[in-house]
């Protein structure tokens, strides 16, 4: 969403067959020219057939970009998860992962920041590294609910 004078991305959903719309994205200010990731949440839907609509209202001038590059679902928390090779996320780039029992890593982290948020242990192996400049934050929290999980609380902000 780029431009001064911004109109409105609006992303909603509902239970089909005949729920009612319930508003899950709402944003309306420019946010630069660059791609931003975001996640919603959606446990109001959990076990559904869900239906949803991507509503794009132009602003006021010719300066109103709206764009999606891409649209998915993802299960927020995993059963396991191993990080390995050479990483070399980009500058500004988090990658994060919430997995509900364990985190292996064997991995070089050469440049970026990752995020490592296991239900009961992360387990670094021998050759693991993060090089000068690459950050990791590792939290032991358990396979947390969206809205008390460290994605939550990192998205806001």
């Amino acid at each position: 969403m780029w431009g001064s004078c911004m109109g409105e991305l609006i992303i909603e959903a509902r239970v089909v067959p005949g729920g009612n719309w319930t508003t899950i994205f709402y944003q309306s200010v420019d946010r630069g020219n660059q791609w931003i990731e975001e996640d919603i949440p959606l446990p109001g839907f959990a076990g559904e057939i869900v239906q949803f609509k991507i509503i794009g209202v132009t602003g006021h001038c010719y300066k109103t970009d709206i764009a999606i590059d891409g649209f998915g679902f993802f299960d927020h928390c995993i059963s396991n998860y191993h990080v390995g090779g050479n990483l070399f996320l980009g500058a500004g780039t988090t990658n994060y992962t919430e997995v509900d029992q364990q985190i292996t890593m064997d991995a070089k982290l050469n440049t970026g920041h990752m995020i490592l948020d296991a239900g009961n242990n992360i387990l670094f192996q021998a050759g693991a590294e993060v090089k000068l400049g690459a950050t990791i934050h590792a939290y032991i929290d358990g396979c947390d609910s969206y809205n008390n999980s460290l994605r939550s609380s990192e998205a806001k902000k």
